[in-house]
């Protein structure tokens, strides 16, 4: 392994690989209480309130019915007098139901126009938030057990390398002393080289070059 593929910590991985783990969590309950929240309100919009609409209509339908009847007897019942019957009290009593009927029938009317509204905006969300949902659930699992992997690995990685140091270690310094290298020979005389009078024989460095010659010339 290279020498620069040093790793002394692996704290900054694992801390990255916690602050997936926790965003993954953050992004789910967020989600789940945006879910949650649509939910709620659906649920508000298709039953409970019109479920309370309906009664209320119910009620008021028996109150209008009420005040029509009161107004049918006040009107034809007989006066001392022969004159018609004062039937004004009646007829706003009859009319502020009426009122209150047609408000009911109106907020009835919007309340199914938004729930529909709400369909639609519900897909619209779940849309636009399923990359994110997806990368809560399967993106950031992929990565932290990638990350498991390369954590695994650096971990033996740091065995391996504290185990070599002691036996490098141990060898000591020279423990590559006991090879020597081959002593560097002096290079023989070519023809354009002279002799290394040093490195002549012993036996020939008395002898002077005229008495050779006289040596060789008797003999």
């Amino acid at each position: 392994m290279s020498e620069r593929a040093k790793v002394d910590s692996t704290d900054e991985l694992a801390a990255f690989r916690g602050f997936l783990i926790k965003l993954a969590d953050e992004l789910r309950h967020a989600l789940g209480v945006a879910d949650a929240d649509l939910r709620a309100t659906g649920r508000r919009l298709t039953e409970e309130r019109p479920r309370e609409l309906a009664a209320r209509q119910r009620q008021i339908a028996r109150r209008l019915e009420e005040a029509e009847a009161a107004l049918r007897q006040k009107r034809f019942a007989p006066t001392a007098t022969g004159d018609p019957a004062d039937v004004g009290f009646e007829l706003k009593q009859r009319n502020r139901v009426r009122a209150a009927r047609d408000r009911a029938d109106d907020e009835a009317r919007a309340v199914r126009r938004l729930a529909g509204t709400l369909d639609r905006v519900a897909a619209d969300y779940r849309g636009a938030t399923q990359g994110v949902r997806a990368f809560a659930e399967a993106g950031v699992r992929a990565a932290t057990e990638r990350l498991d992997r390369h954590l695994d690995a650096l971990a033996d990685y740091r065995q391996a390398r504290a185990a070599a140091v002691p036996a490098a270690g141990a060898a000591g310094p020279g423990a590559g002393a006991g090879v020597s290298r081959p002593a560097a020979s002096d290079p023989e005389p070519g023809p354009d080289r002279e002799p290394n009078p040093e490195s002549a024989p012993a036996g020939n460095a008395d002898r002077k070059p005229g008495r050779d010659a006289t040596d060789e010339g008797a003999s």
